[in-house]
């Protein structure tokens, strides 16, 4: 379980508000490419013009060994019980303070109020002052933050998405508004804080923008968007998933699993999501690619990239989709899958412990494809930049940001400590019953607790299953066998001004490749859209980013 994010939550920010960076328009934060993952003394503030500084020094924090260790690149720890004795994590916490507000987004109805949930007022009476956040709906986000940010009554916190992150100005924003962490943060000072210590280095890197720390990471695991598979009816034709290694392999898959005179497809949706595979399977770039020479290749000026386009239009061609595949909702294709009307379905990687305890499901039934690549050619996976947003700090005293950084720490407690358990599981009794010594949430409980605090301040995910161990030790040998073969975005942490009329071309291009796989428009109109990109705002791109990089 990603104890951090819900799987909604995950699912929603990788295909809708991080798209930019998925499909490739990812201005994401911060300038230079010093890493300090495992070390560096950067403590103190640099000067503007001295360079980045260092990266938060990793150190992870474990206060129960997990069964399954993780790694620093992305595998998730993986614990197959619950803990027996937990752990607390913070001694002290400020005491010259009253209330923390903040501004955060939920895709979530909201909680009931403060007055109205006992999880809210536990948490509040735990840390001995007042939480209180403005929770706004996903959808009303960007119009609140704008307007929020217009105006002087700036929250003592402020969730930066993708969203924020990629807008123009944001230097401008950040020097007004927010607070140069860079002294509490960079290098081995971070060790103040050491629940935000155990935040891995990959998800700095967008918190630091033009050499500087502007805010601390909400992680999201960097293995996003998958291909889920009914193990079951894969074994009913003899195959596993791990024997699909290339995209024959993957055709031939499809052709026998396709059975249309017994109700059964390959697969249902269609679409940008599954063009991520498809693109990874033929070599195209993770967004950009960093050439020999100090230039860039976006993904769409590749040969590889248009050739993965029409290997989708074959599939369709040959009748391995559902035959409603372009009207299918998600929840419809959903629905496919877990019936065996389709055997194949894109989801968040989180959406397979989901299947797992929702619909009491086996790793026998549902598993995850492994990457697969054209003939000959090495399989790859394109990882995402591992952060879901920046929480940053408004402007004030050192010491009024120390004690902030000293919440947001209290909120990032790992898993096996008291904090994360409250955090998680709210008040026994009316949050959570404790059921063969294992903690379930009430009704209540969900409705209490659902993001709360998760978007202000959360740990790094890890994976854990009261009702399933099978279910961790399966996906962390899937993602032990896949980080290796992960291929970064290479101007992840490079941030630029974004050039006139990039959100315009950007979109033209995402719903051209709604149109095309869908066979709305031809490729060699497809092709016309991504040049008009690269004319209209690309070159100019990869000048910014390029001088960016050094």
């Amino acid at each position: 379980m990603n104890q951090s994010i819900s799987r909604r939550s995950i699912l929603r920010s990788a295909l809708f508000g991080a798209s930019a960076v998925a499909l490739g328009g990812p201005l994401l934060a911060a300038c230079g490419s010093s890493d300090s993952g495992s070390g560096g003394s950067g403590s103190g503030s640099p000067s503007a013009g001295s360079g980045p500084v260092d990266l938060p020094s990793y150190r992870p924090a474990r206060y129960v060994e997990p069964d399954l260790p993780g790694t620093a690149d992305g595998v998730q720890d993986g614990y197959l019980r619950f803990p027996s004795q937990l752990q607390r994590s913070v001694e002290e916490l400020p005491t010259d303070w009253e209330r923390l507000t903040s501004l955060v987004l939920t895709y979530d109805p909201p909680p009931p109020a403060a007055g109205d949930n006992a999880y809210w007022t536990a948490v509040n009476e735990r840390i001995g002052g007042e939480l209180a956040p403005t929770i706004v709906p996903q959808a009303d986000y960007r119009e609140k933050f704008n307007a929020v940010m217009a105006g002087n009554d700036i929250p003592d916190t402020v969730l930066l998405t993708g969203d924020q992150l990629t807008m123009p100005r944001l230097t401008e924003l950040l020097g007004a508004r927010f607070a140069d962490l860079s002294e509490h943060l960079s290098g081995d000072a971070v060790e103040a804080y050491p629940n935000l210590a155990n935040i891995p280095t990959y998800a700095w890197r967008s918190a630091r923008v033009n050499g500087r720390l502007w805010g601390v990471p909400v992680e999201q695991q960097v293995l996003t968007n998958v291909m889920m598979a009914r193990v079951d009816l894969l074994s009913s034709i003899g195959v596993t998933p791990a024997d699909v290694k290339t995209t024959d392999d993957f055709t031939d898959l499809c052709a026998e699993l396709t059975a249309p005179q017994s109700g059964r497809w390959a697969m249902g949706p269609f679409g940008p999501t599954m063009m991520l595979l498809f693109w990874a399977a033929f070599g195209v770039p993770n967004n950009w690619r960093l050439e020999s020479d100090g230039t860039l290749t976006k993904d769409w000026e590749t040969d590889e990239y248009f050739a993965a386009v029409e290997y989708h239009l074959e599939l369709s061609k040959q009748g391995y989709f559902h035959p409603d595949f372009t009207g299918f909702t998600v929840t419809q294709a959903k629905q496919s899958f877990s019936s065996g009307t389709t055997a194949l379905y894109m989801d968040g990687l989180a959406g397979w412990r989901g299947f797992i305890e929702q619909e009491r499901r086996t790793v026998d039934e549902i598993g995850v494809m492994l990457p697969f690549a054209q003939p000959g050619s090495d399989p790859v996976f394109h990882v995402s930049s591992g952060i879901f947003g920046i929480t940053a700090l408004r402007q004030d005293d050192p010491g009024v940001l120390q004690d902030r950084l000293r919440l947001l720490d209290f909120l990032a407690a790992p898993f096996g400590t008291e904090e994360w358990f409250l955090l998680n599981y709210g008040v026994e009794g009316v949050d959570h019953e404790m059921t063969n010594g294992l903690p379930v949430l009430t009704d209540k409980g969900i409705e209490e607790i659902r993001t709360m605090f998760k978007f202000i301040g959360a740990p790094p995910g890890v994976m854990f299953s009261g009702q399933s161990p099978e279910w961790v030790e399966a996906q962390h040998a899937w993602e032990s066998a896949v980080i290796p073969a992960t291929i970064p975005d290479p101007t992840v942490g490079v941030y630029i001004e974004p050039v006139e009329d990039t959100t315009g071309a950007l979109q033209a291009v995402y719903d051209a490749v709604a149109d095309v796989t869908a066979e709305r428009i031809s490729i060699d109109d497809f092709r016309a859209i991504t040049q008009n990109w690269t004319e209209k705002v690309g070159n100019e791109t990869r000048e910014r980013l390029q001088e960016a990089m050094g």
